[in-house]
């Protein structure tokens, strides 16, 4: 998606100060790598898992007859 697509969608959802902010950050980000921290081990005192892990595990919670 261009900056301009994304402006053209979040027209009336936010201020085009925050949108601007918005696309800034993320220009920022693109080349750098993720920031990434410790605090799920920290906190609950286990490795994280991925997304892919968490569904795979939560599977059974997102189907009709849970």
């Amino acid at each position: 998606m261009t900056p301009d697509e994304f402006r053209s969608l979040s027209q009336g959802t936010a201020p085009s100060s925050v949108v601007d902010m918005l696309l800034a950050a993320w220009s920022a980000a693109v080349g750098q790598p993720a920031y990434v921290t410790t605090a799920v081990r920290d906190i609950l005192g286990t490795a994280p898992r991925t997304f892919g892990q968490w569904a795979a595990d939560q599977a059974s919670a997102f189907t009709k007859d849970s």
